[in-house]
């Protein structure tokens, strides 16, 4: 039902979306900051990765779940078992067809009975050719952003319960995560802060 689990007080991270998004690379950023790029193993989840992490003497369960359909049909076991504080939801928003079924999926998720106290956080990642990156420049992010901002706008009409205190979004490079991006996940991880 979305609490906190009680058998020792940390908060359980549901972090899942389509394959190929960046929820393995934004899981392992954030739990070994210092590690650059290329020393992460980016092969795709097969199954899924769990540990606990510890920010402000707060303990963090993070489940990252892979996306693929066979692995995607598995998340209900996990959401209807544990109980989740806090999902975060990876979208390519760069991947319009990852991202118009990707929607899909976080609509179901944020009405399921067994989430309806849980926090979302919707990461759309930029995951685009550095040539692109390098064309578009400082009017990269923007464009991004006003179409996360268009998709959030339509799914805030699809009657969610309480979808203004339960859901935020950003718009985030997950291969150019930084400590400070990281210091702003694990805020939200907290409930101190969020992006609308």
């Amino acid at each position: 039902m979305g609490g906190i689990n009680s058998k020792d007080d940390s908060q359980q991270v549901l972090i899942v979306g389509p394959q190929k998004a960046g929820k393995t690379l934004f899981y392992k950023r954030f739990i070994d900051r210092k590690k650059d790029i290329e020393q992460i193993n980016l092969e795709p989840t097969l199954g899924f990765n769990h540990t606990t992490t510890k920010y402000e003497n707060i303990s963090f369960d993070l489940w990252d779940i892979g996306g693929d359909p066979l692995t995607k049909s598995y998340w209900p076991t996990f959401y209807r078992n544990l109980r989740f504080t806090l999902v975060v939801f990876v979208i390519n928003i760069a991947d319009e067809f990852s991202y118009a079924n990707a929607l899909k999926d976080v609509l179901i998720l944020l009405n399921e009975e067994e989430l309806k106290l849980a926090r979302f956080f919707i990461l759309f990642n930029i995951i685009i050719d550095e040539e692109i990156k390098k064309k578009l420049g400082d009017n990269l992010k923007k464009e991004f952003r006003d179409r996360a901002t268009e998709l959030m706008n339509s799914l805030k009409e699809c009657n969610v319960h309480e979808f203004d205190s339960r859901v935020s979004w950003q718009v985030f490079d997950i291969l150019r995560l930084t400590d400070a991006d990281c210091e702003f996940f694990s805020n939200c991880f907290i409930g101190d802060t969020g992006s609308k």
